[in-house]
């Protein structure tokens, strides 16, 4: 359970920064021992993908390998410190092709990753001289009727969607789920490493939500999991199932939108660690025992140079989250927090929206649609490739014992405001 949430907690954080692990990788060791082990069928691995996928009639399947045009921005990573040449790009519209594309790989000892979004810090979405499997084009959405008929409860859809374009269709039938912050997030990647967003306390990780998948094994078998079949496989699945197979589409219950949902932001400027380590006191305290699950926060903290103090600098805190619910409850809870901190906040920001609304807020885009994202228009910092670096067990405490997030924001003071981060925690 702590393995989970902690997954959890950098799904979260990724998912605010754009730049989850939206992958699902299966190493060419696992794939040489349990999978296709038959005399090789074909002269190379490119004539074993040309002819077991590219004959294909389904237009939106094509494979790219090194030398075609189109290879650069096949390979293209949003972390642009980390760039891979892999041997192949298969763009698959099937589970069949997923299967036939890691059954090749097999024959010829070829590492796979698979790509949904793409986020990654680490490129994990890619591969040196590996198969990329790319899902994207797996886009079939459908409301399920469930055991009392009613439309909505739940939804089936391909794992090629994004977070932003599975909220967009949701709302067709004003349902939601909860989930990362970043509209461009792959949804497959999501749900194989928890999922936190802003209501999970309330509601639970996405991968919470997961009622059926269909997997496509490392010796290329298509599967159907849930807890009644392949049980273990489905308890994998949701939460480290980059180790054990790629998602081709999901099942999952869904809830009804809220109506009202509270954004806010609040700032604070605290005048020594002292006063710092009691605001967190509290904020752990009331967290443990009195915040209400309707309740959504992520505390950020930034150090700010400031020539005008004998201390030269500022520690900023901004307290930033989601209410789902009417503002005069929002009031009342948020009054209750604050009270004990020891400093007064400048307020920023408190409006009300609708969820989808709310969604698109918090991710900070206009569009929710992924439609036309990639990486040459969207790249991400090149600071990102060491990001997690900067992580230790700090952050996953505050996060597990109060149910809340805690980051530190990335800068060239990264190291510094950690450190200090740390300090305060242990104080």
């Amino acid at each position: 359970m702590i393995y989970l949430n902690i997954l959890s907690f950098f799904g979260y954080l990724a998912g605010s920064l754009s730049a989850t692990r939206s992958t699902t990788l299966l190493d060419s060791c696992s794939i040489a021992e349990r999978g296709h082990t038959t005399a090789k069928r074909h002269s190379s691995f490119q004539d074993c993908l040309r002819t077991e996928i590219g004959a294909s009639d389904h237009i939106s399947s094509r494979i790219v390998f090194p030398g075609d045009p189109s290879y650069p921005l096949s390979t293209l990573t949003y972390n642009l410190a980390i760039q891979h040449n892999s041997s192949a790009i298969v763009y698959v519209s099937s589970a069949s092709h997923v299967s036939e594309a890691i059954k090749c790989a097999s024959e010829y000892k070829v590492p796979v990753v698979a790509r949904n979004g793409g986020h990654s810090y680490a490129s994990f979405s890619s591969s040196p001289h590996g198969l990329i499997i790319d899902v994207t084009n797996l886009k079939d959405f459908s409301f399920a009727t469930n055991h009392v008929g009613e439309v909505g409860e739940m939804v089936t859809f391909g794992a090629g969607l994004r977070l932003g374009d599975l909220d967009m269709a949701l709302q067709e039938h004003e349902r939601a789920v909860p989930h990362g912050v970043s509209p461009y997030i792959g949804v497959s990647g999501h749900a194989t490493c928890g999922g936190f967003g802003t209501a999970s306390r309330m509601w639970g990780l996405f991968s919470d939500h997961i009622v059926e998948l269909e997997v496509v094994s490392a010796n290329g078998t298509i599967l159907k999991v849930s807890d009644k079949t392949n049980p273990e496989l489905f308890f994998a699945m949701r939460g480290a199932g980059p180790s054990f197979g790629i998602i081709t589409s999901l099942t999952l219950r869904t809830h009804e939108a809220p109506s009202n949902v509270i954004l806010f932001e609040i700032d604070y400027v605290f005048p020594n660690p002292d006063s710092a380590a009691a605001t967190l006191s509290h904020f752990q305290s009331w967290g443990l025992k009195s915040a209400p699950s309707q309740l959504g926060i992520r505390w950020s903290v930034k150090l700010n140079h400031n020539a005008n103090s004998s201390k030269k600098i500022d520690l900023n805190w901004r307290l930033q989250g989601s209410f789902l619910g009417h503002m005069a409850r929002f009031n009342r809870t948020i009054g209750r927090l604050t009270s004990g901190f020891s400093v007064k906040g400048q307020v920023v920001r408190v409006e009300r929206f609708d969820w989808l609304e709310s969604v698109r807020a918090l991710g900070g885009s206009d569009a929710l649609s992924s439609e036309g994202i990639n990486p040459s228009n969207d790249p991400g910092e090149v600071s990102s490739s060491s990001l997690y670096n900067h992580f230790d067990r700090t952050h996953s405490a505050v996060q597990l014992i109060t149910g809340f997030d805690f980051i530190c924001i990335t800068s060239i003071l990264v190291h510094q405001e950690c450190k200090l981060l740390r300090e305060i925690v242990h104080r």
